[in-house]
């Protein structure tokens, strides 16, 4: 096979890509391409396209959205240990290269492969690809971020990689049947609380809705965003306005937004992904500061929309310890890594076995103190 690295999106066929990426994916070329487009994973804002492609015989057969990187800004990983550990004993930090979707911490396929091979043998060689790239360029680490499980157990320890385990906060459907089905699995104190939470956005009048949206959805949700942005982090926004015209153009049936209207005015706004049999949640913007507003929109309102549309699965987003008492799982999140020095990597091996252990201790923790009435296992 011929390894090959792209530095644009646009270097590669769209039907090819795709066929790899599968329908439900963020790796689809029309999403990485309204980044790329948007102008949000360029050099200039520290993502440098070098996307990773196997072709066999001409055709594409594998392959990985791949950026090199300075630092890991965007990233949803916590890496300060490392790079503090690179400063201290005189390691390179980077370049890194970094598999994932930018700015989209959610779990799934990192490693594309074509469905009609065997996946587990191009999985070893795309690992292997990477590294060899990764030597032939001088890139300090490859880091394939909230990838699919079996990328793990594929990769390491055999392929020389190293897993890392953190957790985020999933909803999953367990045959509630309704959003009162819902609300009725959980603990008489939670279900009371997010009662209240909907009741005082309704007597503040606000409507809360979730549909698909059309270009001028996308345009105002671009200027909610930024605006939001400014208000509580100041700077430049990591998304463009652009971006989000992109994505209307070419994923809008992937969206769905959730939106929030007193009378003929939207005070907030949140953007939303539906792929497959799950949703993820995504960007969100407001006009202004109104009690329980992200909550309802965001959480509540979107949880009652996936019972609705019969989706499985809502991933709102990493972090957020306040998800889990509003009925949402800790569920283990997986990421991939391998250094280029032997002793750093050795040193981060041992390193991640006792983060593995202090994760699986704090999710069990919080598993016992789940919000349902009666013990869950979460998939």
């Amino acid at each position: 096979m011929i390894v090959r690295v792209l530095d644009s999106i646009e270097a590669v066929d769209a039907d090819a890509w795709d066929r790899l990426a599968g329908p439900a994916s963020f790796a689809r070329h029309g999403w990485l391409a309204a980044l790329e487009v948007g102008g949000v994973t360029v050099p200039e804002r520290g993502w440098t396209p070098a996307h990773v492609v196997l072709e066999d015989d001409g055709e594409l057969v594998a392959a990985v959205p791949l950026w090199v990187r300075e630092d890991s800004y965007g990233e949803f990983v916590w890496d300060e240990p490392i790079e503090s550990a690179c400063r201290r004993d005189d390691f390179p930090y980077a370049p890194r290269a970094v598999a994932d979707h930018p700015w989209i911490p959610a779990t799934g396929r990192k490693l594309l492969t074509h469905p009609d091979r065997d996946r587990t043998t191009l999985v070893k060689a795309l690992g292997e690809a990477l590294k060899e790239v990764a030597r032939a360029r001088g890139w300090a680490s490859v880091n394939i971020l909230f990838c699919a499980s079996d990328e793990g157990r594929v990769l390491s320890p055999d392929g020389g990689y190293v897993v890392r385990l953190t957790w985020q906060y999933h909803w999953h459907d367990r045959a509630y049947g309704s959003f009162d089905g819902f609300l009725k699995a959980l603990k008489a104190s939670r279900r009371q609380r997010i009662k209240r939470e909907m009741r005082e956005l309704q007597e503040q009048g606000i409507e809360v809705v979730y549909r698909p949206g059309d270009a001028a959805d996308f345009a105002r949700m671009g200027r909610l965003y930024a605006d939001t942005w400014a208000r509580y982090e100041g700077g430049e926004p990591a998304l463009t306005p652009v971006f989000f015209a992109e994505l209307g153009r070419r994923a809008p049936g992937d969206v769905r937004f959730g939106v929030a209207s007193r009378g003929d005015e939207v005070v907030g706004m949140t953007l939303n992904a539906v792929l497959g049999d799950a949703m993820f949640g995504r960007w969100w913007g407001c006009t202004e500061s109104i009690r329980f507003l992200h909550f309802n929109v965001a959480y509540h309102c979107a949880v009652e929309h996936c019972l609705q549309e019969g989706l499985v699965r809502f991933e709102p987003g990493h972090g957020g310890d306040f998800k889990r008492v509003r009925g949402f799982d800790p569920t283990l999140a997986h990421s991939v890594h391998w250094y280029a020095d032997p002793h750093f990597h050795a040193a981060i091996v041992q390193w991640s076995r006792r983060e593995a252990r202090w994760v699986l201790e704090k999710v069990a923790k919080q598993r016992a103190e789940a919000p349902f009435r009666q013990a869950v296992d979460p998939a």
